[in-house]
């Protein structure tokens, strides 16, 4: 069964809005590993090895923020291309 033009990009529309769901999921994860490495260093309770991973978190941090930005904007574009199909 092949799909029309439209159910496909509402169907790739629909896997982005999944992908977004997703990372917004882990950059919650991250952020909360984040806070408590910040309470542990800020403390006194934690060693070089933690400064390291806290430094590593924050990179994964931006990245995953960087790649949501690249998801809202073809988001965009599918809901562009959808609303041209339909005039």
């Amino acid at each position: 069964m092949t799909l029309s033009k439209k159910e496909s990009l509402q169907e790739y529309g629909n896997f982005i809005r999944d992908k977004i769901k997703f990372h917004y999921t882990i950059l919650l994860a991250l952020f909360s590993s984040l806070t408590w490495s910040v309470y542990a260093l800020l403390e006194k309770k934690a060693d070089e090895k933690l400064l390291i991973l806290f430094g590593v978190g924050v990179i994964l941090f931006i990245f995953i923020i960087i790649r949501l930005k690249g998801f809202y904007k073809e988001e965009e574009e599918i809901i562009e291309k959808l609303e041209k199909d339909l005039k």
